[in-house]
């Protein structure tokens, strides 16, 4: 089975794009063989996908349903540069000089469309995109490595973090948390190190079965500033989270005890193009395989 994809980096959160259309119950399987060592190696897995509505450039259908905004900044770049038809020639966002483009973008785990901005630098690209406001946050006690410890829960569309400070990364602490959490779609781990501003990010997603080591995650840095501004109480602005594999900056209005509005910007990196064969192993992907055979 002979599949196109292209592999770029968004602040480290390495993301594959597969190019044709798939149907959706053979995207967890695929996902999970193009992500592995010997394959892709990648964080994640996006499908593109024709809009639903005539108002976006694509669809962006993650692997397991989730949303990410790091692959929402990618697939972004990846039109940009290839002249997708319906993307705009803007100004400068934020009053930067740089000339930009938007690119209004559907994405799985949202209804409705967000605009992520992209312009041209000299090591690659920067894109920016508006993200979905988190919903509730609370304070939450849970039992971790047999302690209690105090996590914020920060609920998004198509994802939940649980946003834990000076905890060392764990796997353990994740079989913990799944244990007092209903994951949903996706969850996300947030391990911050306030004294070395790093945040180390574990995520899970149900339909592909995965659990990953992120470089970075988008959702996962508005969940960050999201906690910060409920313990603060304030606005958060030009917030430079530190992750392993890059850096992603957030802004987030915070108003009368509820998260508002976010924005996260970074770097975007081409890394590879061309195709992948994945055998048939049986069930779903042996069945896709002899799909795509006869439709090509």
């Amino acid at each position: 089975m002979k599949l196109n994809f292209v592999k770029m980096n968004p602040a480290g959160n390495t993301t594959l794009f597969i190019l044709e259309p798939i149907p959706h119950k053979f995207h967890g399987v695929i996902a999970q063989n193009l992500m592995k060592p010997e394959y892709l190696s990648a964080d994640q897995v996006g499908f593109i996908e024709k809009p639903r509505s005539g108002r976006a450039v694509a669809r962006l259908q993650m692997m397991g349903d989730e949303f990410c905004g790091n692959a929402a900044r990618a697939l972004a770049v990846l039109l940009t540069k290839r002249g997708y038809d319906k993307i705009h020639p803007g100004g400068t966002p934020n009053n930067r000089a740089q000339p930009w483009t938007r690119v209004p973008l559907e994405v799985s785990g949202y209804r409705g469309i967000l605009e992520a901005s992209v312009s041209r630098v000299k090591a690659g690209y920067w894109a920016e995109i508006a993200m979905p406001a988190p919903g509730r946050v609370r304070e939450m006690g849970l039992t971790l490595n047999k302690k209690r410890e105090t996590a914020i829960i920060v609920e998004l569309p198509g994802i939940t973090h649980v946003v834990l400070n000076s905890l060392p990364p764990s796997r353990t602490i994740f079989q913990d948390v799944i244990r007092q959490i209903d994951p949903g779609a996706a969850l996300g781990l947030m391990f911050y190190e306030p004294g070395k501003k790093l945040m180390t990010p574990l995520v899970a997603v149900r339909k592909s079965g995965t659990l990953v080591w992120e470089g970075s995650c988008a959702s996962g840095t508005v969940a960050l500033a999201a906690a910060q501004a409920y313990k603060t109480g304030r606005d958060i602005k030009g917030l430079n989270v530190r992750q392993p594999g890059g850096v992603i900056t957030v802004d987030l209005e915070y108003s009368a005890g509820k998260p508002g509005a976010a924005r996260i910007r970074g770097p975007v990196e081409f890394v590879a193009e061309g195709t992948v064969c994945l055998p048939a192993q049986g069930g779903d992907q042996e069945k896709f395989a002899a799909l795509k055979e006869n439709s090509d």
